[in-house]
Order: C-alpha cells, then structure tokens, then sequence
C-alpha cells in the first residue's frame, strides 16, 4: 500500500546502513522528499503504529529532520 503512495513521489525508501555516517544524509534527504507522501499514506491507515502517525503529525518532526539535513 505504501507503494501506491510512493507513485507520487517516484522514489523508494532508503535504508540506513551499518555504515551510518556514510548513509544518513541520502535517507534523510529522501525521507524529506517523500514527507507528504508518508504523512498522507500514516493518516489514511486505520490502525497506524502510533509512533509513526505521531511522527508525521508532529510539524517539529519534519523541522528535526531538516536540521539533520542541514
């Protein structure tokens, strides 16, 4: 179902590797691509793990996210 969502972004999710320091800002940056599109897919799930439907509902998750990225 995720997939579906994804289609509007045309990207897949990355995975952080063991190799953290090596992997952190493309995941971040693709995480912060693909925000609206997982915000959007964690709203419209019935039963949503609550730390994920809290994270994108919580607008200073995404500020965080930008200042791993900055």
């Amino acid at each position: 179902v995720l997939g579906v969502f994804g289609c509007f972004v045309d990207r897949t999710i990355l995975n952080h590797s063991k190799t953290w320091w090596v992997s952190l800002l493309p995941a971040v940056e693709r995480t912060l691509y693909m925000w609206p599109a997982l915000k959007s897919f964690f709203q419209s799930e019935k039963k949503p793990p609550k730390i994920l439907f809290d994270t994108f509902n919580s607008p200073m998750s995404e500020r965080y996210m930008w200042f791993l990225h900055a």
